[in-house]
């Protein structure tokens, strides 16, 4: 069996059926990354990519932020609080291609102003136009981003 199925079965647990038990496995693997990055940067703060509302109502919970929370419980890491988030509603990026994804999110995010250097963390890149547009956001309220750091890339449908 390929550990592909097995780790995309457990993300689509975690995220989509609120089985929050694979969080320490997956914020096990994100901790050692995130280490490298303590190593230079020891005050930096971990961002959790924002919910969308609907997917909030749908999920019950903010997988995101759970997902920080587990990873700061193994490294110590800051986790910023309500640093990013949707300044307007995005359209759900499942079906949608490349192009439309970056689209869809461009101008989507605000950031409140920090001045401590940030990582990202999400749960799945597909095409990056999340991470982008997190990045283009933070970096816009003065943050330094200094990279991301995610459970699983997947191959978007162009």
């Amino acid at each position: 069996m390929s550990l592909l199925p097995a780790v995309a079965s457990a993300i689509i647990a975690f995220k989509d059926r609120g089985r929050t038990a694979t969080k320490r496995m997956f914020a096990t693997r994100l901790a050692g990354v995130l280490q490298n990055y303590l190593r230079v940067y020891p005050d930096l703060i971990l961002v959790p990519m924002p919910v969308r509302k609907s997917a909030l109502k749908k999920r019950g919970f903010d997988h995101g932020r759970t997902l920080a929370l587990a990873v700061q419980s193994q490294t110590g890491a800051s986790v910023g609080k309500n640093l990013l988030t949707f300044a307007r509603e995005a359209q759900d990026q499942r079906n949608l291609g490349i192009s439309k994804r970056a689209a869809n999110l461009a101008n989507s995010m605000t950031a409140r102003p920090i001045s401590k250097p940030v990582v990202l963390i999400d749960d799945v890149i597909t095409t990056g136009a999340t991470l982008a547009e997190a990045k283009r956001a933070l970096e816009s309220s003065g943050a330094h981003v200094l990279g991301f750091i995610t459970i699983a890339e997947t191959m978007a449908k162009s």
